[in-house]
């Protein structure tokens, strides 16, 4: 099976690099891949080689969740549609580690989330960092001004610490200040936990000023605004699958063709939940309401280019 991130030729007319489309998803001639077919075969939705995204999109709306029912609504999926669906998602190599393309880098972005799951971005560059085999410029923590969600991030309670992936250091104490949201508790950790000294140097902290959840697109034009890099720039970002693949669409999108964009993450192996448990084969089966999202979005994000050319 092809790679889900391929070059695809019908993208040049949007002015988006090649590597922002989802091959996996959609042709050169901007029709349904084989593995798009299957994968809504899967699901129960039938879609023919003559669709258009914006008929796909259509077909496949029942993908889309409000974020009250992502992870919980299974609608009539049976258990051997989801561990279907998880194979397909898995011959995409959605759920592999990725690695630095290069040795030195401008600039390393760190991506804001749940606070677990920001420790394992933490984590896999720390890991890369004292492989000796990575060098940068700079770090910059990204988050945004979600509130902290309180059943799972709980950063003084004795089995957040005790669980933790990365450990606190010694002597660490409680802020001054109450943590209210996903910036303040990721900046807190990035301070609190243990981390090689050419991480704690040359390491800024850039908020999204929207409001409430930030899109990962808000941070990363928040972060172009405020450090000015410059044309050309290499940058390597720090993700976890399955959403590494979704947020290099986004920023691709947010800052365009003038940068030479990286991602890296563990494998799905090698991550936790937000109570830091291994992601067991049945966890794993919990992603699936949340990438059929997404994978919805990306449709419509194709129709919507195809209907802005069109009209152009």
């Amino acid at each position: 099976m092809r790679s889900f991130l391929l070059s695809l030729v019908m993208i040049g007319c949007f002015g988006i690099s090649p590597l922002q489309a989802f091959n996996g998803l959609f042709g050169n001639d901007g029709r349904p891949t084989a593995e798009l077919v299957a994968l809504a075969e899967t699901a129960g939705i039938e879609i023919v080689h003559s669709d258009t995204p914006a008929t796909i999109a259509e077909k496949t709306k029942g993908w889309s969740m409000t974020s009250t029912q992502r992870y919980k609504d299974w609608g009539n999926f049976t258990p051997e549609q989801r561990q279907r669906v998880v194979g397909s998602f898995e011959k995409m190599g959605l759920f592999a580690a990725r690695a630095p393309s290069r040795a030195q880098y401008d600039y390393v972005l760190l991506l804001g989330n749940l606070s677990p799951q920001f420790l394992v971005e933490l984590r896999t560059l720390k890991g890369h960092v004292e492989s000796g085999k990575l060098a940068f410029k700079k770090i910059y923590v990204l988050g945004g001004n979600r509130p902290i969600d309180r059943d799972v991030e709980q950063p003084f309670s004795a089995s957040f610490v005790n669980n933790s992936i990365l450990p606190y250091k010694k002597g660490w104490q409680k802020p001054k200040h109450e943590l209210k949201t996903e910036f303040d508790l990721i900046k807190w950790l990035y301070n609190t936990v243990e981390l090689p000294d050419s991480m704690r140097n040359n390491v800024e902290f850039i908020s999204a000023t929207a409001t409430g959840q930030a899109s990962r697109g808000d941070t990363i034009r928040e972060w172009q605004q405020q450090a000015n890099p410059a044309k050309g720039s290499t940058i390597l970002a720090v993700s976890f699958p399955p959403s590494t693949v979704f947020d290099e669409l986004a920023i691709k999108e947010a800052l365009g063709t003038n940068f030479a964009i990286d991602m890296v993450n563990c494998s799905l192996e090698e991550m936790v939940d937000p109570q830091f448990h291994p992601i067991t084969p049945e966890i794993r089966l919990n992603y699936v309401p949340y990438l059929l999202d997404r994978v919805h979005d990306m449709i419509n994000v194709m129709s919507q280019r195809q209907n802005r050319t069109s009209k152009g």
